[in-house]
């Protein structure tokens, strides 16, 4: 068991932090489906009143149906703790670059963290520990979602450790009808018994046609550009000019819109999201009834959306 445990743990940061081994979902450890099934899957959150973070709850329990789900508050993680259970809830991983000095002598340099959604189980190995004090290297991960936070989370020390589901506004590609569609794409892989990197790329041609003629609903915050030096965003993109390389139907409309939309449209929507990363991004294409994603293309070194990243869908929309 612990050679299998280390195995997976080289596999887990591999797939976390290998260079443009990212995009928006990963799934691992199929084989471990079968303990989730039998429990209960625990989500962490310490509001289960508010207005949003019910709404949030709701979708999760109607969405969710490998699994029982019950909420928990975050300091009651340990006490269900079991064999069979498994957990939503958010995971901060900081990446800290290092530095040699003119002596020779390694420093530390700057803190960036990244941010997600998961879904774990817990390693059987810490059922047999002395001291049961719950570890990162003790979860074993089954799926991932990546999510784009403020930019304050990037640039400055601040981890984001909210545990509302909400995320307390400090999430982008994050709504319940978002969540909803993460989860219905979650469950389509894990039935499929397949496992994904976070960089595996998603294309599917015969789909991607529809958007010749149905309207791609694109979020607002798209608009907003990083500053490389300050990691501030201060500018707009010109919409028109954002999409100049996009010849199909298209409508920008704030997240609350896209969010009713999802929640409310019973023939379903074509929607892009759109992740930024530390030094990269995703860029994807929903459909708001299936949760089925038509496409998903990750791009490394660069983070603000482009024209030209517009341009590179139309070309596969028109791709043979």
């Amino acid at each position: 068991m612990q050679k299998n445990t280390f195995f997976r743990s080289i596999l887990f940061l591999f797939l976390a932090f290998g260079g443009t081994l990212r995009a928006q979902i990963a799934i691992w450890d199929i084989d471990e489906m079968a303990r989730l099934r039998k429990g209960t899957t625990y989500l962490v959150t310490d509001d289960t009143t508010s207005k949003t973070c019910k709404e949030y709850i709701d979708v999760i329990k109607q969405t969710w149906t490998l699994s029982p789900v019950k909420c928990i508050k975050s300091s009651e993680m340990e006490e269900y703790l079991a064999p069979g259970s498994s957990f939503f809830s958010f995971t901060c991983l900081e990446n800290t670059t290092t530095k040699t000095d003119r002596n020779g002598f390694i420093k530390q340099g700057n803190s960036t963290f990244t941010f997600y959604f998961d879904l774990w189980i817990c390693d059987e190995s810490y059922f047999s520990k002395k001291r049961k004090r719950l570890k990162e290297n003790d979860k074993i991960p089954i799926a991932r979602i990546e999510l784009y936070t403020t930019h304050l989370s990037y640039f400055n020390t601040e981890r984001f450790t909210s545990t509302k589901l909400d995320g307390e506004g400090n999430i982008r590609n994050w709504s319940p009808g978002i969540v909803k569609n993460y989860l219905q794409s979650v469950m389509y892989f894990i039935k499929k018994k397949e496992e994904r990197a976070l960089t595996r790329d998603i294309f599917q041609p015969k789909l991607l046609k529809k958007l010749k003629k149905d309207t791609l609903f694109i979020p607002d915050y798209v608009l907003l550009k990083i500053n490389p030096l300050t990691g501030k965003e201060t500018e707009r993109d010109d919409p028109e000019e954002l999409m100049r390389e996009y010849p199909y139907p298209y409508k920008i409309i704030p997240m609350d819109e896209l969010n009713r939309r999802i929640l409310t449209d019973q023939t379903g929507i074509h929607y892009l999201i759109y992740v930024r990363s530390v030094a990269d991004k995703t860029i994807s294409v929903m459909n708001s009834k299936s949760g089925v994603i038509l496409s998903s293309l990750r791009s490394s070194l660069t983070y603000n959306i482009k024209s030209k990243d517009f341009k590179t869908l139309r070309q596969d929309i028109e791709s043979d």
